[in-house]
């Protein structure tokens, strides 16, 4: 994924929330619970390559009454990505036989259409999240990329929002860093902040 390329991400302000928006409340949660590509404890940053996906990533449109908050990072150097939205696999990830081909390719595109659907919140969704968050936790750790180096995140699409495209960014924990800086504010939303970040966590 190329330098400058931007995302963006959400969050909502509830009337009796004191904290304040900046570079720690609007980056990767320290203390997270389980969500749809990490398992609990360990913090993923999950962002949207568009505000409007964003927006209903995190069901802000149905939330009026809220404070809105909108960060914008601009990446500000190339990474490597998995990218669910782009099917057939990229030639480095393919192997020797057809079979093999088409094997991965179909598990690329289950796995795709698993993390797109919608889950309910009803207390069980940590269970439908698992297959997702084995498949990244393989990504961030231990999965080595044809091309060399490690895999900064995943892009899926969106859930909530027909066409949308997310990343989410693994942890920087193997010696490299990701720096993501500048913020706008985005005049179609309602009430929003314009930030300046310059780390990610």
């Amino acid at each position: 994924m190329p330098a400058g390329t931007e995302v963006f991400r959400i969050r909502r302000c509830k009337r009796a929330d004191t904290w304040l928006p900046d570079a720690t409340t609007m980056g990767a949660p320290p203390t997270p619970s389980s969500g749809r590509m990490n398992p609990a404890g360990i913090s993923y940053l999950y962002t949207s390559f568009d505000a409007e996906t964003a927006l209903h990533e995190v069901a802000a449109h149905k939330r009026i009454t809220d404070r809105i908050y909108v960060a914008c990072f601009t990446l500000t150097s190339s990474i490597q990505v998995v990218d669910l939205t782009k099917l057939p696999l990229p030639p480095q990830f393919l192997k020797s036989t057809k079979n093999k081909i088409v094997k991965i390719g179909s598990s690329r595109r289950n796995s795709a259409d698993k993390i797109s659907t919608p889950v309910t919140k009803n207390g069980q969704e940590h269970i439908e999240y698992v297959p997702s968050q084995v498949v990244c936790e393989y990504l961030a750790q231990v999965f080595e990329p044809h091309s060399g180096g490690v895999l900064a995140g995943l892009i899926y699409p969106s859930a909530e929002y027909d066409g949308g495209r997310n990343l989410v960014v693994f942890p920087s924990n193997r010696g490299w860093d990701l720096e993501f800086q500048g913020a706008r504010r985005d005049g179609q939303m309602r009430p929003s902040l314009c930030l300046n970040i310059d780390t990610l966590v």
